[in-house]
């Protein structure tokens, strides 16, 4: 019996030993199992859990979907009860099983010529960051600075990368003052197309030392429609034609050239600058010529307006052999003939005498009045016009501009051969009383040359206190009574960012306003200045402002 009992006591404890040893070695996979799981930056394997720490347990406070990238805190894992991960700079953890190593990092910053929005958003109790359709949803609020966006989403920094937060009504727009760093205002697009590389090194050396920087067309449209900040100094540099020196000497300084054949943009070769008021459907272009000097570059980069000098005549008239860089257009109302004994009581009106002066004047100087279409294409850079060229407007259709109500303007302008465009205003007048070859016609509203409707807009313009869509309707009729879109004069000179989406939403090209100043390819071309004329205008007073 003392035998018996001596082996079962051994065998009890062999047993005993055999199980310590097992649990030992289990304990020991188990924690060499939770360290495979941890490293510097890991991602998720599953979609999955994020937790908070309270009262020592862990509790769940968001979720994660399958692969996304996360940044650990460092921490040495000595026993099994660290099966939780914080999360770097911030209050959450992850379970160790539902992420794996990633041994490539998870850093994925802002663009370094973006600058980041003086503005935060302020999310509610729940924030969703997203990337590429992963995502990480967060029971908390945050205050992020905004570091660019898009139509649908805000992108911020976070976790060492940039996220989107979708918009919506619940997010909040904070003032803050983030950075201070210059902003460009304005991008210069210069064109390489027609210089030879003389030059070339001397001004890429300009734009190496000054801190100049290209960037491409894609990145220059969110620009355009403030979806970005860009750092001061950016430039687009562009050819029409593939020029192997220009390309691999541009390269050579690791800047960017773009062929505008792929971009698909239209270019007025005005030697302007951009901003952000700048129509993407035709940008100002610098061209860089082989006469084109040092200091003139500089001005380019600057945004600077380059004028090629218009040689003149010893009556101050532009030679007959130059090219404008600038057109005055001249804006009349009503004729009358005091000869007959007309008279009228407004100063806009005019009596033909002068009207054939200033007629007789451009006829006897070599002046070209142009057709509202060449006008066009001379504003859209599409073609060169001579110096000695200017627009005859005339507005509404009133006294002695039509064959019904005095018939004055268009005999005058086939006596003298000569071209106008007449704003009219089409639901008021039949066209066909305004048909002559010398005389296009255009709108100046269906029905709304109405004023002293809005107290509050210029001179209460109905155009200005109208909704959208009863503009809409207006301008629209006067397109299908007229036949035509191409240009569009605002009743009493007045206008607002309203009127002038409306304008271009139904097709117009042009618009124009008053303003006493020659019409540039770089003025806005929904806001082209014109000369009034009054019947107290001088034949001088006329002369100075074609010339």
């Amino acid at each position: 019996g003392i035998i018996i009992s001596i082996i079962i006591c051994f065998i009890l404890i062999l047993f005993s030993g055999t199980i310590f040893i097992y649990k030992d070695l289990s304990k020991k996979n188990y924690l060499k199992n939770i360290k495979s799981h941890y490293n510097t930056y890991v991602t998720t394997n599953k979609e999955g859990k994020i937790y908070k720490k309270s009262k020592g347990k862990y509790i769940k406070y968001g979720k994660i979907s399958k692969n996304f990238d996360l940044t650990l805190e460092k921490v040495t894992i000595k026993n099994t009860n660290q099966q939780y991960f914080k999360v770097k700079d911030e209050d959450y953890y992850v379970y160790y099983k539902d992420i794996s190593k990633n041994k490539n990092g998870n850093k994925n910053e802002m663009p370094n010529n973006y600058l980041v929005f003086n503005k935060n958003i302020k999310t509610k109790k729940t924030t969703k960051f997203i990337s590429n359709n992963k995502y990480i949803e967060i029971n908390k609020s945050y205050e992020l600075p905004i570091q660019y966006v898009d139509d649908n989403n805000y992108y911020v920094s976070y976790l060492n990368n940039i996220y989107a937060i979708k918009k919506d009504e619940t997010i909040e727009i904070i003032d803050k003052e983030n950075t201070k760093e210059n902003e460009a205002n304005h991008i210069s697009i210069i064109d390489y197309s027609n210089t030879s590389t003389d030059k070339l090194k001397e001004q890429l050396d300009y734009l190496k030392n000054e801190g100049y920087y290209t960037i491409d067309f894609s990145t220059y449209k969110e620009w355009l429609k403030s979806n970005i900040r860009l750092k001061d100094k950016a430039i687009v540099l562009t050819y029409d034609k593939e020029n192997e020196e220009i390309l691999n000497n541009i390269k050579n300084y690791n800047f960017d050239i773009i062929l505008t054949t792929d971009s698909g943009i239209k270019f007025t070769n005005n030697n302007s600058t951009t901003n952000k008021e700048s129509n993407l459907e035709n940008l100002n272009r610098y061209i860089i010529k082989s006469s084109t000097n040092l200091d003139d570059f500089k001005k380019i980069c600057n945004g600077e307006k380059i004028i090629e000098p218009v040689t003149v005549n010893t009556k101050g008239l532009p030679n007959i052999d130059s090219k404008a860089t600038s057109i005055a257009v001249i804006n009349y109302h009503f004729f009358y003939d005091s000869s007959l004994g007309e008279g009228c009581n407004e100063n806009i009106c005019l009596d033909t005498k002068k009207f054939r002066e200033q007629l007789q004047f451009l006829k006897d100087n070599g002046y070209r009045t142009l057709k509202i279409e060449e006008f066009r294409a001379w504003m859209y850079g599409e073609i060169d016009l001579p110096a000695r060229s200017v627009l005859l407007t005339i507005d509404d259709g009133a006294l002695g501009t039509g064959k019904h109500n005095g018939n004055k303007l268009i005999p005058i302008l086939e006596e003298y051969d000569m071209y106008a465009t007449l704003f009219l205003i089409a639901g008021w007048w039949d066209k066909n009383n305004y048909i002559s070859d010398h005389l296009d016609v255009e709108s100046h509203t269906f029905d709304m040359h109405t004023g002293n409707l809005c107290s509050t807009e210029s001179r209460g313009a109905q155009l200005l206190c109208s909704t959208k869509e009863q503009v809409l309707t207006d301008l629209k009729k006067s397109i299908d009574i007229l036949g035509k879109s191409t240009a569009f004069c605002f009743p009493f000179y007045a206008y607002n960012n309203s009127a002038i989406e409306s304008v271009k939403e139904v097709g117009f090209k042009l618009a124009f306003i008053g303003g006493n100043e020659k019409a540039t390819r770089s003025v806005d071309k929904y806001k082209i200045p014109r000369y009034p004329i009054y019947d107290s205008t001088s034949l001088n007073q006329f002369i100075n402002m074609i010339k």
